[in-house]
């Protein structure tokens, strides 16, 4: 089988994974990568064997190649994903589409207008736990959807390394809002919000939220997600858990507890084996999955399990949820 060739443009954490995947996944070869910080870029480019450039434009002048990742901010998300459609790449983006709204319907506007493929990098759709909710809520086994409970706490590591470029609801809190969403099937229709702002006062961002989202066919959801506690005192990365009830019956996701446990002489931790683990045997975990099923996609020439289109959902909630915030009304979509 020809090998589908991929390009990442963004080398951070993310966009290494990204490159990993490319790197080693038996149908893909990685080209090249971009970034324009001349560190990272060559660092990246080094570890994989590839090419370095600084910019966008460089990597289409001078490699040939199908699919690209973009994994940069979302502040360059519009013009980098504008670029590659007009050149007909197909695109894996990571989320957020971007940081307005606005910046998002024309994104996915101007994709759909070039006709090319862009899938939106929501792991938590191939997620094993998370699919077998929506397999079992899709045969009827939890009857009507009453309510939706979803909890995110982070560390204030996350507050300090994202909050100046980014805030805690499109950054962390949108997977658990497109659960809701995804699972529900219907419009949400009406949200209202609370926040506090103490700890992250100096970083310009919000320390905790807490939001209820109102569905077309009555069920309501609500959010509770926060980036303030101590990093130490966490065992886990990231403590989340999901909720549905229904008429019939329900389900629970509890995200922070991988079944391992380490603990040595300083520190006892629940480590992620889920998300995106880099284990001896290379890229893993739900990352892994959302990247192959693109792959797949691209192969067969599906729709990815993720798009633009889809995407806005969630990007649509979020902004009424910032609405609600600032105007301390409920908010009608």
């Amino acid at each position: 089988m020809k090998k589908i060739r991929a390009a990442v443009v963004g080398t951070g954490g993310f966009g290494q994974l990204h490159a990993q995947f490319y790197h080693e996944y038996p149908v893909t070869e990685l080209v090249a990568v971009v970034n324009q910080t001349e560190s990272r870029g060559r660092s990246a480019a080094a570890t994989f064997g590839v090419p370095w450039y600084q910019y966008a434009e460089q990597l289409l002048d001078s490699e040939d190649f199908e699919l690209v990742s973009i994994c940069t901010r979302e502040e360059n998300h519009k013009e980098l994903g504008l670029l590659f459609a007009k050149a007909g790449k197909k695109i894996l983006m990571e989320k957020p589409l971007a940081p307005t709204l606005e910046e998002s319907q024309s994104l996915v506007e101007g994709v759909e207008k070039e006709g090319v493929f862009m899938a939106v990098n929501y792991i938590l759709r191939q997620d094993p736990r998370f699919l077998e909710v929506k397999r079992r809520s899709d045969l009827g086994d939890f009857g009507d959807h009453i309510s939706y409970f979803a909890r995110r706490s982070g560390s204030f590591a996350g507050a300090q390394h994202y909050g100046p470029w980014t805030d805690l609801l499109i950054s962390t809190a949108i997977h658990d809002l497109d659960l809701m969403i995804w699972y529900n099937g219907s419009k949400p229709v009406r949200v209202y919000a609370e926040s506090i702002i103490k700890k992250c006062a100096d970083i310009g961002t919000e320390d905790a939220v807490v939001a209820t989202i109102k569905f077309a066919n009555g069920a309501i959801g609500a959010l509770d997600t926060s980036w303030v506690l101590p990093a130490a005192s966490q065992p886990a990365p990231l403590d989340c858990s999901f909720n549905l009830v229904g008429t019939k019956g329900g389900a629970s996701v509890d995200g922070a507890n991988n079944g391992l446990r380490i603990c040595d002489e300083h520190t006892y931790r629940l480590p992620d084996l889920t998300h995106w683990p880099v284990l001896p045997t290379g890229l893993s975990g739900d990352l892994y999955n959302a990247m192959k099923s693109v792959v797949d996609s691209v192969i067969h020439h599906r729709e990815p399990f993720m798009s633009g289109r889809e995407a806005l959902k969630s990007h649509q909630v979020v902004f009424a949820i910032k609405e609600a915030l600032k105007t301390h009304q409920p908010i009608n979509l």
